[in-house]
């Protein structure tokens, strides 16, 4: 049985950001949602299902990425759902997730190359294919 396009919600208020990874991982195979705020992210994000969720940890002010992903890993629906917890203030983003309980997560500094952020799929979501072996 084979999987049905894996899906991908990416949470982040920087639209160029956002559009640029929704690109590569839609050239890769995956199905991509996006959100700009959390409040949409909590709204719709647990009928959505996605299979991993990237997010900024600051999204309309300092702690609101955070707040979200503990909100997911609280939430009944959301719970499984790997997270990738991307920030471009590395104090923040270790002081904020080693202190926190989000079930299965990893991190990446902001800006990261494609290839990082590829490998951190790879690492959230081992079975899914990446279709275009393509380096960014």
């Amino acid at each position: 049985m084979t999987h049905p396009p894996w899906r991908v919600a990416i949470v982040d208020d920087d639209r160029a950001y956002t559009e640029m990874v929704s690109d590569v991982l839609a050239e890769e195979g995956f199905e991509v949602l996006s959100f700009r705020n959390s409040a949409d992210a909590r709204r719709l994000l647990p009928a959505a299902r996605p299979d991993l969720v990237i997010l900024d940890l600051w999204l309309e002010h300092p702690g609101s990425g955070l707040a979200l992903a503990t909100w997911l890993y609280e939430e009944p629906a959301t719970r499984s759902i790997p997270l990738v917890i991307c920030s471009g203030d590395t104090a923040q983003l270790r002081s904020n997730t080693r202190t926190t309980s989000l079930g299965t997560y990893t991190t990446l500094h902001k800006p990261f190359d494609l290839d990082e952020l590829l490998d951190a799929v790879r690492r959230m979501l081992p079975s899914a294919p990446l279709l275009s072996g393509a380096s960014y």
